[in-house]
């Protein structure tokens, strides 16, 4: 947010040190105050996706930095209800959420980030949007492009969105390199350039998997890095679609974007 065209400054001191507890799940629950630094620690709820809480972990930063850090982690959504549901994939459990308008999550069972953007609140149980999305799930693993996509509505802070935007445009079967998204980014806000991490880093939480397809970016010398799912998922997937393998390798280690 801005003031007359210039940064906002916060209205309160931001303490350097936030903490939070669960690594996978943190953002399952929003702070109980609007400083979200003083060392107060946060309570969190079971993850859906089974993750590991309190799994100490901190971030020291301080001032405008550490609100904006804040406000990229916690996205406010509201009181309306979630329902979360699974589905046995050839690759391993899905978990599918929603509320009463759209599929907000999608991720493979245990993978980073898995259930990173749910609220507070979910239930366990089939709604029409989450049989929907197991539908075209049925047909996307059947090897062949489903030619339906249900509602999609994807909580996250502006830069996040436009790089999901990005990452729907690439074709079934086709890759992207992370260079190419943060080539287009930079077009878009008028920049000369835009980091290829930054980007990675927006690709990496991306809360839909499969519908936002995240594993069709790859590295700029065609390293197959950086998909929160796993290499593994990452090439079954590419593979399943019948994508040109040429030149795409798994990294021994980690790779540059």
């Amino acid at each position: 947010m801005r003031k007359n065209g210039g940064p906002y400054s916060p209205p309160f001191s931001v303490s350097k040190w936030f903490a939070f507890r669960c690594a996978p799940c943190y953002n399952s629950r929003r702070p109980r105050t609007n400083t979200p630094g003083r060392g107060t620690p946060v309570a969190y709820q079971a993850s859906p996706c089974g993750g590991t809480l309190w799994e100490g972990g901190r971030i020291r930063m301080s001032g405008r930095a550490a609100l904006y850090a804040v406000s990229d982690i916690f996205v406010d959504r509201g009181a309306a209800m979630t329902y979360t549901s699974r589905y046995a994939s050839p690759l391993g459990d899905i978990i599918l959420a929603c509320d009463e308008d759209a599929l907000i999550g999608l991720w493979f069972n245990g993978q980073k980030y898995c259930g990173s953007t749910l609220p507070a609140g979910t239930q366990e149980q089939e709604r029409p949007l989450l049989r929907e999305a197991k539908g075209w799930l049925d047909i996307y693993f059947s090897g062949r492009q489903p030619d339906f996509l249900p509602p999609l509505r994807y909580d996250a802070t502006p830069f996040r969105k436009a790089v999901c935007d990005i990452m729907r445009t690439i074709p079934y079967g086709q890759t992207m390199t992370y260079g190419e998204i943060a080539a287009r980014m930079a077009r878009q806000r008028g920049l000369e350039k835009m980091s290829a991490q930054a980007v990675g880093g927006a690709v990496g939480r991306n809360p839909i998997s499969l519908m936002i397809p995240c594993h069709r970016v790859v590295g700029t010398n065609g390293s197959l890095t950086g998909y929160a799912g796993g290499i593994r998922r990452k090439v079954k997937l590419l593979e399943l679609e019948h994508a040109d393998m040429t030149g795409l390798f798994v990294p021994k280690r980690g790779a540059a974007l």
